[in-house]
């Protein structure tokens, strides 16, 4: 902790950086929105809402929101919600479920943003089902409770998110940039690198739009050699058509390109 306040510190202060980056060509992926018949799953003294699921590339995106019966304060890391999936035709293996982001409604009520990462071998046809668990109590519910309708790509091209799979080299490592979510409020980045000496806490995400800067920090995803990065930021802070996103080496203030929105 104490090392990320120092580079906190010292990229307040720190303006220009090493140049040397490769720009990376956009693709568009289509993602699958998803709606529940019956969305809301009530154990002991809670009711979640499922208010929306996205399945993309290689992982399911689930808002929900979360409150309390009787209107008491919501306690702390209370009640966890999982999306479980399962099918007949294709295989996967779950690499984690964890927060993106999560915002306070009122004392009983917040909502929370959650990412699934998946490590899919082939298909795109999923049965999902949502798991709510208070301590030692579990409940489940099925997306599609008539069990005829299963997850699927749809033609959406509209949901901000752009297949990358383009590598990118930095410090002699290469990174495989798999793919970014870009939000109004919030964006995702997802990379893998085969390189086992990439430490993630000697990098850091540095987002540039306009006058709006920022830097983020990158996380692992499980016992696996991808990582994800979280980047949130207020409405109206990034202007969509001039938008850079650098990985940048903390020691040595070496920054490489891994996105640039088209002008």
């Amino acid at each position: 902790m104490k090392k990320r306040n120092i580079i906190l510190l010292t990229f307040a202060i720190i303006s220009i950086f090493l140049i040397g980056y490769n720009i990376i060509e956009e693709k568009i992926i289509s993602a699958s929105t998803l709606t529940s018949l019956s969305n809301t799953i009530e154990v002991e003294n809670y009711s979640v809402n499922i208010l929306e699921s996205t399945l993309y590339e290689n992982y399911i995106l689930t808002k929900y929101t979360v409150e309390t019966l009787d209107k008491s304060p919501i306690p702390e890391e209370t009640v966890t919600l999982d999306t479980l999936l399962s099918s007949n035709n294709s295989s996967y293996n779950s690499l984690g479920n964890y927060i993106i982001k999560e915002s306070f409604i009122s004392d009983y009520k917040k909502e929370i943003l959650t990412i699934n990462f998946l490590d899919i071998t082939k298909g795109y046809s999923f049965d999902l089902t949502y798991e709510v668990k208070v301590k030692d109590t579990k409940k489940q519910k099925k997306l599609y409770p008539d069990n005829k309708s299963k997850i699927k790509k749809s033609t959406n091209t509209k949901s901000g998110y752009h297949v990358l799979n383009n590598i990118v080299n930095i410090d002699n490592i290469n990174i495989d940039v798999k793919s970014l979510l870009i939000k109004d409020n919030y964006s995702l980045l997802n990379f893998t690198t085969e390189n086992k000496y990439f430490i993630q806490d000697d990098y850091i995400v540095k987002i540039k739009s306009n006058s709006f800067e920022d830097i983020f920090f990158i996380n692992p995803i499980a016992e696996s050699n991808s990582f994800y990065v979280p980047m949130i930021y207020k409405d109206g802070d990034l202007d969509f058509n001039n938008l850079e996103i650098y990985l940048v080496n903390v020691n040595s203030n070496e920054k490489t390109l891994i996105y640039k929105s088209n002008t």
